[in-house]
């Protein structure tokens, strides 16, 4: 599947390491919808989560991204934050 082209004003403004869940506003780079952007602080998280970018695992406990679809809160996802960063 080809990678849809987002501008860089449409592209959320990701910090290295803003606060416990600062919420953005951007696009989910699978469904190409509009979406919420959570930021999850180190030692929020209870269980594993795979990004689905690297396929690799998100550890209990590590700082990420929760990806949500405007519209289609089933089809969140978690995120690492560099992945995150190149594919959008």
């Amino acid at each position: 599947m080809a990678r849809k082209h987002i501008n860089a004003r449409q592209r959320p403004k990701i910090a290295t390491s803003p606060k416990a869940s600062q919420l953005l506003v951007g696009f989910d780079p699978i469904t190409k919808l509009p979406a919420k952007i959570i930021f999850i602080k180190k030692g929020t998280s209870a269980k594993s989560y795979l990004c689905p970018y690297c396929n690799q695992t998100i550890s209990p406990g590590e700082f990420h991204l929760v990806v949500v679809p405007k519209g289609q809160k089933d089809l969140r996802r978690h995120w690492h934050i560099p992945c995150y960063k190149r594919i959008s």
